[in-house]
């Protein structure tokens, strides 16, 4: 690979072509690779001592709210790790997740980029990632999570709009908790730790609903 290719690819690739690129490894790390893209920093060629990757930025997706009792899964999927190029034959690799509930549960390291927990009392929780890439640089994202005694359906597939991330999973909002642009779809905007739509797409939405 030619290093004028590379620089060009790590940093001047447009917002379409990073967001193709991190679609790609997000599927991947859901299937348990725990290789994903984006944002690269380059000093120099590939093949140069100087050459660098930018550091992890870590991503949460979790439902916004269960029930007690219910086992919510806490994902990493959003996390986006460097890339020397849009291909990305150079990489940063995510090799540990660390997952902390702050409900009296103790910190989860794993290889793994889920986890399923299980609350047994209402109340709003604190949760936690800390990813950490082969390179040992590290990046923490927080999120909260409502407990309540039972739960009904706050949105639906066809109309999410009430849903700050405007996804809805089996009726409950889905939040996806970012440390930067690239932890967010392309129609979201990285806001107050939250993949957010923006106004202009919000207002959309909500003129569709019934």
């Amino acid at each position: 690979m030619q290093c004028q290719r590379s620089e060009a690819a790590a940093v001047g690739l447009d917002r379409r072509s990073a967001g193709r690129a991190r679609e790609g490894r997000q599927r991947r790390l859901r299937g348990g690779i725990g290789a994903l893209a984006l944002v690269a920093g380059l000093s120099g060629c590939a093949d140069d001592p100087t050459y660098t990757l930018a550091p992890p930025l870590a991503g949460l997706e979790h439902v916004e709210a269960a029930a007690i009792g219910a086992k919510v899964r806490l994902s990493a999927s959003p996390t986006a790790v460097a890339v020397a190029s849009e291909e990305g034959q150079l990489g940063g690799r995510i090799v540990r997740f660390s997952f902390l509930v702050a409900d009296g549960a103790v910190a989860v390291d794993t290889a793994a980029p889920t986890l399923d927990h299980t609350f047994k009392a209402a109340g709003s929780f604190a949760l936690q990632l800390e990813v950490v890439d082969d390179a040992g640089r590290s990046s923490r994202v927080s999120s909260v999570l409502h407990v309540q005694p039972a739960l009904g359906a706050t949105c639906s597939d066809v109309d999410a709009s009430a849903c700050v991330s405007g996804r809805c999973r089996q009726g409950v909002c889905v939040v996806l908790a970012c440390t930067g642009a690239e932890n967010c779809p392309d129609d979201l905007r990285c806001q107050a730790g939250q993949c957010r739509r923006d106004a202009t797409t919000a207002g959309r939405v909500s003129e569709k609903a019934p």
